[in-house]
């Protein structure tokens, strides 16, 4: 990271999830979704922290995350749909028979993801 890059905190990409949802108040399920949000892009890109350029990435995911309502209280009432083991996962389906997964949003921000995984970013 360059002297002039300032380092992406949690609450800059709270603050954008705020604006886009027309919020004022941070509640758990946001809070959750910047959390993994943040722990998708470093877990898959192998980074220790989220560079500069994927500020909007971030925001993106966690913005998704939170409207798809899979953290927090949304999992309560679903049930399990089916589970892995080799690369643990499990899919959970709600009372409307809805997959909710954030696995599968991740898979929707993949292209985005390998460009900062393969060290794209400058």
């Amino acid at each position: 990271m360059e002297a002039n890059e300032e380092r992406i905190t949690a609450n800059d990409i709270i603050a954008i999830v705020l604006q886009r949802m027309k919020q004022e108040t941070v509640d758990e399920e946001i809070t959750w979704a910047v959390e993994k949000a943040e722990d998708i892009i470093k877990n898959y890109c192998c980074l220790f922290e989220v560079p500069p350029e994927g500020k909007l990435l971030w925001a993106d995911l966690a913005f998704d995350l939170a409207q798809s309502g899979t953290g927090g209280d949304a999992l309560q009432g679903s049930v399990v749909a089916s589970a892995s083991m080799g690369d643990v996962s499990y899919t959970f389906k709600n009372g409307e028979n809805n997959t909710i997964t954030a696995g599968a949003l991740a898979e929707n921000y993949r292209y985005r993801l390998d460009k900062m995984r393969r060290g794209l970013f400058r």
